[in-house]
């Protein structure tokens, strides 16, 4: 998956707002974030 830019993450969030799908998109972003914490702390 290649990085979003900080414009195209606003604009991704603003398109999940209109859609009234916020808390889909915040639990998603909540899920990709401790999936990655799981990770580097399985590293350390």
């Amino acid at each position: 998956m290649k990085k979003l830019s900080i414009a195209q993450l606003l604009e991704t969030l603003n398109k999940a707002i209109e859609l009234n799908l916020q808390q889909d998109f915040i639990d998603l972003i909540v899920y990709e974030l401790d999936r990655k914490q799981f990770k580097i702390n399985i590293k350390s």
